[in-house]
C-alpha cells in the first residue's frame, strides 16, 4: 500500500508582548551534574529524570514518519530512527555523552518540533575517537539479567563513525498459584503457577554524520535479533501443564537524511528510510503428570514480515519569529504478510 502525506503549511503563531515572548523562547537547562544523583546509564534515564517534563515517545507503529516522532531532540533534530522508536535511539546514547539538556517551551527552537509545545533537546559532547564498554548485571532466582555495551568512535576525513554493539537480558521470575472453586466456595483444586519471561536482544547501530554538499548529512543503520520466551505453568498432585511462546525476532533499519540552511532561517530537509520486522513465533500448549514429563498437544505457529520504505522533503521556518511556516511531502509504502 502506498501512502501520500501532504504535511501543508503549518503556521505557529506566538502571541503576547515582548518582553513575554523572549522570555518563553529562553530554554530552562539541566546539565551533567544535575542527573549525578541518579546513577543514568543513557539519555534515556536522563529524560525520565527532567523536572516538570513529560515525556512522549511517539509511536512506530503508525504508518510514515510524521507522526511517529516523539518530543524529544538530539542536538536540535529529530532523531532519524523509526524502528525501535525513541526509546531505542535514546538507549544508545550513553550518559557521559550528554553535556545538558535544555526544556524548550512553546516550540521556540521551531523547525523540528512539529508545533510541540514543550520538547526537550540534549545536547551531546562530541566524543574523541577511541573505545569504551559497559556493563551491568542483576541476579533473580539463578537467572542473571543485564546489559553490556561497546561503543567505537572514529574520524574519517570530515565525517564522525559511531558504532555502538549492546546486548541486553531482561526477564522475570514469578511464583505463585491458583484455585478452582465452586460459586459456594469449595475448592475442587489447587495449582502451583509458575511464570517466566527471558527477552535477550543483540543490538548493532552505525552511524556516520558530517558536511556535503554544503549541508549537514547523517546516514545510520540498525540491525537486531531477539529471542522472546515466555511461559506460564501449572502443576498440582496429579497433572502438570505448560504454556511456551517463543518468538525469534529480526529487525533493521537504514536511514539517511541531509538538511541545509537557507536564508531567513529557513532550514531544507530531504530524508529516506526503509525498515523491516521478521517475527518467527510458535506457541505450545503441553500436559503430563509433572514438569518433568510433558508432552505438546498443541502448536501454533504465527510467522509476520513487516516492511515500510519512507521518502520524505520539508521546508521549514525556525527562530523566534511570530510566524513559523512548515510545509512538505511524505510518500509512505508499507507491507505486512502475517498468518498463522
Amino acid at each position: 500500500h502506498m501512502l501520500l502525506h501532504i504535511l501543508g503549511a503549518l503556521l505557529y503563531a506566538h502571541m503576547g508582548c515582548a518582553s513575554a515572548h523572549a522570555e518563553t523562547s529562553q530554554p530552562e537547562s539541566y546539565d551533567a551534574a544535575f542527573f549525578a544523583p541518579f546513577s543514568p546509564q543513557n539519555a534515556l534515564d536522563m529524560i525520565q529524570r527532567l523536572p516538570g517534563f513529560t515525556y512522549d515517545a511517539g509511536d512506530e507503529s503508525v504508518r510514515g514518519f510524521a507522526e511517529a516522532g516523539g518530543n524529544v531532540l538530539v542536538d536540535g533534530a529529530r532523531p532519524v530512527v523509526k524502528s525501535g522508536g525513541l526509546d531505542a535511539a535514546l538507549v544508545a546514547i550513553p550518559a557521559r555523552q550528554v553535556v545538558r539538556i535544555d526544556i524548550i517551551r512553546k516550540g521556540a527552537t521551531g523547525a523540528e518540533t512539529s508545533g510541540q509545545n514543550i520538547v526537550a533537546n540534549i545536547v551531546l559532547a562530541r566524543e574523541a575517537p577511541g573505545v569504551t564498554a559497559s556493563a551491568t548485571a542483576t541476579g533473580v532466582d539463578g537467572s542473571l539479567f543485564g546489559d553490556a555495551a561497546l561503543n567505537l568512535t572514529r574520524t574519517l576525513g570530515r565525517f564522525h563513525l559511531t558504532s555502538t554493539t549492546r546486548f541486553d537480558s531482561s526477564g522475570q521470575r514469578s511464583y505463585g498459584f491458583r484455585d478452582q472453586a465452586t460459586p459456594a466456595g469449595l475448592r475442587l483444586q489447587h495449582d502451583d503457577l509458575r511464570y517466566d519471561t527471558d527477552y535477550p536482544e543483540w543490538t548493532q547501530r552505525l552511524s556516520l554524520d558530517g558536511a556535503l554538499g554544503g549541508g549537514r548529512t547523517s546516514v545510520n543503520a540498525m540491525l537486531a535479533r531477539a529471542r522472546l520466551v515466555e511461559t506460564f505453568a501449572f502443576e498440582n498432585s496429579g497433572q502438570a501443564d505448560r504454556f511456551p511462546d517463543r518468538k525469534e525476532r529480526w529487525r533493521g533499519e537504514l536511514s539517511a537524511d541531509w538538511t541545509r540552511a537557507l536564508p531567513h532561517d529557513y532550514d531544507f530537509k530531504l530524508l529516506a528510510l526503509t525498515n523491516f520486522t521478521d517475527i518467527d513465533g510458535v506457541s505450545l500448549s503441553q500436559t503430563g503428570g509433572t514438569l518433568a514429563t510433558l508432552r505438546t498437544t498443541d502448536r501454533l505457529a504465527y510467522p509476520s514480515h513487516a516492511r515500510e520504505a519512507i521518502a520524505r522533503a520539508t521546508l521549514a521556518k525556525g527562530g523566534d519569529g511570530a510566524w513559523r511556516p512548515e510545509g512538505g511531502v511524505e510518500l509512505s509504502w508499507n507491507t505486512l504478510d502475517s498468518r498463522s
